[in-house]
């Protein structure tokens, strides 16, 4: 079971580092990894919700969610919703595998796909792309092949990917795991080669929030694990705080930066989510699955919000509901003792990249920070790996 959940894990990320060039030859390839990680999905549901009772519990949190979405939208809006969330469901699910094969020390996998992501950003920086705006018909909705977006008249670089951000969080985890591994084993001269050129190729996505990630979560990796582990926990409240804040209505100003994407985001995109949950059942059980985003965007054009932060876009489709698991998590992510104090460190220098992330994108319509804050979340949870300790103290097991 353990190879069928990570080869699956691996095919979803080799289609979607290629999903430009993919998409030019036969698009529905794009669709095949994400319905086999359902068919897997639907097993391990089926089998915990009679033994687990935290699987049963999100179990019927989707279906109460997804039926909320059908009552405020539509059929296809709210499926097509709860599609876009099954990447994330699977690394929560199956985290414990996927955390094996990625932290086993092995660069292989990361530098493969460091190497095609940058030949990618490379070879569309100098010679352009035939996938750059183009668009195939899927289900009656034109589906964008690879988003051709300019930021000052400069290209917003997709690589092989559908989007620059995409290309970025690639470059950005594969770099992480690269250079951790260089860390740990001393390897200095190659953990400076990595970190530059990845810093470069990033640079031409024009992915700036990313270029600030990698470089401190690089200087995260050469502080005691203690001191790391406790600033990564006061980062995730200052961001749960920051995002809050900055969502409720009235926090709007009319002057400022349009250019500024961070303060468009602030003072426009989040009040108005906000603002979609325009009455008091909908303020606290949300809108449902398929209430913001891109499913939106394709069946509710009118009402279309991107969220644009992960905590937004969870409170539109969640209200304050939303606001009290994120909570939870928060309670848990500071809060529990690990079991191996090596993957202690590597879990939160690794949440670090995805939450900082999750400031300027909702994280699950990202491909790559969707799969991220699964493992996060599905592995704070698992007491394979974790236990709720308000000592905080970590024991010195082997992870398994």
């Amino acid at each position: 079971m353990d190879l069928i959940v990570v080869w699956v894990f691996v095919f979803f990320v080799g289609v979607k580092s290629f999903a430009g060039p993919i998409g030019l030859i036969f698009q529905p390839i794009n669709y095949i990894p994400t319905l086999l990680m359902l068919v897997l999905l639907i097993k391990s549901w089926l089998l915990g919700a009679f033994t687990k009772p935290a699987y049963l519990l999100s179990v019927l949190l989707i279906i109460v969610y997804y039926l909320i979405g059908l009552l405020n939208s539509s059929f296809i809006q709210a499926t097509f919703g709860l599609y876009i969330f099954i990447p994330f469901l699977y690394c929560a699910t199956y985290n414990n595998y996927i955390f094996k094969f990625l932290t086993s020390g092995k660069n292989s996998f990361f530098m493969f796909f460091f190497i095609t992501c940058g030949i990618g950003v490379l070879y569309v920086s100098y010679f352009g792309a035939p996938w750059l705006g183009g668009a195939v018909n899927v289900g009656g909705v034109d589906k964008v092949l690879s988003r051709n977006w300019t930021v000052n008249g400069v290209l917003r670089n997709p690589g092989f990917m559908g989007a620059s951000f995409d290309a970025a969080t690639l470059l950005m985890i594969c770099t992480f795991f690269l250079t951790y591994n260089y860390r740990k084993s001393k390897k200095y001269i190659p953990l400076v080669i990595t970190l530059i050129t990845a810093l470069y190729l990033i640079y031409l996505t024009t992915t700036k929030t990313t270029v600030v990630t990698l470089a401190v979560v690089t200087l995260f990796m050469f502080i005691p694990r203690l001191v790391a582990t406790a600033a990564v926990k006061f980062l995730f409240l200052v961001i749960i705080i920051f995002s809050y804040i900055y969502m409720v209505p009235e926090q709007k100003y009319n002057a400022y930066d349009p250019s500024n994407t961070l303060l468009m985001r602030m003072y426009y995109t989040w009040p108005k989510a906000a603002e979609l949950l325009n009455d008091n059942i909908s303020t606290i059980f949300g809108k449902g699955i398929g209430a913001a985003g891109t499913a939106a965007a394709y069946f509710s054009p009118k009402l279309y919000n991107p969220g644009d932060n992960v905590f937004v876009y969870l409170y539109i489709i969640g209200g304050v509901v939303s606001v009290i698991l994120i909570l939870i998590l928060f309670f848990k992510f500071c809060f529990s003792s690990f079991h191996d104090s090596q993957f202690k460190k590597i879990y939160y220098l690794f949440s670090l990249c995805i939450l900082t992330g999750g400031v300027t994108y909702n994280v699950f319509e990202s491909v790559f920070y969707s799969l991220g804050f699964g493992l996060i979340v599905g592995g704070i949870f698992n007491k394979d790996i974790c236990k709720l300790s308000l000592r905080n103290r970590t024991e010195d097991y082997s992870y398994k």
